[in-house]
């Protein structure tokens, strides 16, 4: 990487302004985490709260017209979730819900002087696979972010959305690691939450600068059949260099909840592969690890299927809390994540979208309507 982004970030405040800045800022961070905390124990709990023993009609499994045979492993894949209930979904995700990886570190997340780079302090980034900003001093080169590689080598980086204390960072990562997808799973503010720090200006051609980096909103694409997606060509410039990323955003996918229907997550994980030229695809939510986790998890688990129709939803969660940790966060994502694999091979022609498929979307649907009314309810009474 050239040395010449190597260069003095010094910032134009005072030393006791900047210790100001830092103090208030910890200080708000401190009030925003015990809310976290609150919300996160509730999530921890989120099967309890509501009565999920909703079954598909079981209507006839039909076998696609590009599924090779009944014994084409992503038909033998959907067969076997077909006659699962949506409550078998989330008592398997009960079962491994707390699961950590062995022996994993987390030293750099724990210094103190990268306290103010991380959103949450209950989400933590291990060592392993950790991203090192690079062309930066080795005291320098923390941000919140995991490398996480599926099976065809592509490679995902799972981070959380920038605090403005990290916000330059994050375009450092983009710009060195020449990703040019960006995937947002959030929006900047949820409710009265800031979910993640505003990196790009709203207008096109409204330059706004982080730092060294130079980042300008180019085009708005009107490429999205679902109509719950926003495109963007980003422009990020440096000492006279440019970066054009393609900016991926979902307008509806709230926090602790999921879609009614998979069809725009599933869009946008095949226009982020199609665009991405096989360079890294970065993808951030809030935390970067409960909607991150499941959108990383449809192309690793689609991936895994189609070489052994026995994958389990387990076993992909336990390999991409092995990359990041704490990925997938709640039942509701999870059997998200089931159902946009299953709408992944609907529409490759592996399976019909008839009888025993359309019952269990309409069981999903049905599931999802109500636990947005219990989660509602729940949030109204503090």
């Amino acid at each position: 990487m050239p040395e010449d982004l190597a260069v003095d970030r010094t910032v134009n405040t005072s030393s006791i302004e900047k210790e100001e800045l830092i103090a208030k800022r910890k200080s708000k961070k401190e009030k925003e985490r015990k809310v976290t905390r609150k919300k996160r124990g509730f999530l921890r709990k989120g099967e309890d709260i509501l009565d999920v023993s909703i079954h598909a009609k079981g209507g006839k499994i039909e076998r696609g017209p590009n599924a090779h045979d009944d014994s084409d492993n992503r038909f033998v894949w959907c067969s076997a979730l077909l006659k699962m209930s949506i409550k078998s979904l989330w008592l398997e995700f009960r079962g491994c819900r707390n699961y950590k990886p062995p022996k994993y570190t987390c030293d750099e997340y724990e210094k103190k002087r990268n306290d103010i780079k991380n959103r949450y302090n209950d989400i933590i980034c291990m060592d392993a696979t950790r991203v090192k900003l690079k062309a930066r001093n080795p005291k320098d080169d923390y941000i919140h972010a995991n490398w996480i590689i599926m099976p065809d080598n592509q490679k995902y980086i799972c981070t959380q959305g920038p605090v403005a204390e990290s916000v330059e960072d994050f375009w450092h990562m983009i710009f060195t690691e020449r990703s040019n997808v960006v995937v947002m799973l959030c929006n900047f503010v949820e409710g009265t939450h800031e979910k993640c720090y505003q990196y790009f200006a709203n207008e096109l051609n409204e330059c706004t600068v982080f730092g060294i980096y130079s980042v300008t909103v180019r085009e708005f694409y009107e490429d999205d059949p679902t109509g719950t997606l926003q495109h963007k060509l980003i422009e990020v410039e440096v000492l006279g260099k440019i970066l054009q990323v393609h900016h991926i955003a979902i307008l509806d996918w709230p926090d602790h909840i999921a879609p009614i229907s998979p069809l725009a997550v599933v869009t946008m994980l095949k226009l982020a592969r199609m665009l991405c030229e096989g360079r890294p695809i970065t993808v951030h939510c809030s935390a970067g690890i409960g909607r991150t986790g499941a959108f990383v998890g449809i192309d690793y688990g689609s991936q895994k299927i189609r070489k052994d129709g026995k994958t389990t939803m387990t076993s992909v969660l336990k390999d991409l809390r092995h990359q990041r940790l704490q990925a997938i966060q709640s039942p509701i994502q999870y059997t998200f994540l089931y159902i946009c694999i299953l709408e992944m091979f609907v529409q490759e022609g592996v399976v019909a979208r008839e009888g025993a498929v359309l019952d269990y979307y309409e069981a999903y649907e049905n599931m999802i309507k109500k636990y947005q009314k219990t989660y509602k309810e729940k949030q109204a009474d503090g």
